[in-house]
């Protein structure tokens, strides 16, 4: 790891910023939900921090996945928990591509970082960066990701999830995660299914 703090990546995960020390900040743990909708989806996320004694404060750069595909984002709230009750929503500088804050080392040692936004998606794919928790140089202890999509969508996601009960109209997947370095992102991909000639297996192709 470099001899940084970090600078934070979610919607995406974590990159490395001027702090102090490389061991002031621990992220321990992300709950994140992707609902995706007709040509949009929303992601809510959750992220864990713990930090030593006399940090510093942390900056922040919270970027979004970007492609062709995909348009602005728009944030829906930003916010800190601290133990006993606090909650601070810290001023933020956006871009198009990015959100730039400073998470304050306040009180107990630990923190909750929670992050509302939803994104245009042009043909119904969601995209959240995962693979930037390897610049921590240490795995998330605990990791829980949720995707949810119409009952009517057949879907490609990675990483691999189980299916769970849903809401009426909706299916739902889960995976859940422990000492977790990933390396690659989530993704959900709309896909075609074909009867196969004998009617009897299905194919899944990607949408042309």
């Amino acid at each position: 790891m470099r001899n940084a703090a970090r600078l934070l990546v979610f919607g995406v995960a974590l990159w490395p910023a001027p702090g102090k020390g490389d061991d002031a900040w621990i992220f321990a743990t992300e709950v994140v939900e992707v609902r995706v909708h007709d040509r949009r989806f929303v992601v809510e996320g959750s992220y864990e921090f713990r930090f030593d004694r006399g940090a510093e404060d942390l900056p922040v750069l919270y970027p979004f996945p970007q492609d062709s595909e995909l348009g602005l984002v728009e944030v829906d709230y930003l916010r800190i928990r601290y133990p006993g009750g606090m909650v601070w929503e810290p001023p933020f500088h956006s871009e198009p591509r990015a959100l730039h804050f400073v998470i304050p080392a306040r009180g107990g040692g630990s923190c909750v970082l929670e992050v509302r936004y939803e994104q245009p998606a042009k043909s119904g794919r969601a995209r959240y960066i995962l693979h930037s928790v390897l610049d921590w140089g240490r795995p998330l202890e605990r990791a829980e990701l949720r995707v949810d999509v119409a009952a009517a969508d057949s879907v490609l996601i990675e990483p691999r999830m189980r299916e769970v009960p849903a809401a009426e109209g909706r299916r739902r997947f889960v995976t859940i995660r422990a000492d977790w370095l990933p390396s690659s992102d989530l993704r959900v991909e709309p896909v075609t299914i074909y009867p196969s000639a004998n009617d009897d297996d299905v194919v899944a192709a990607p949408p042309r």
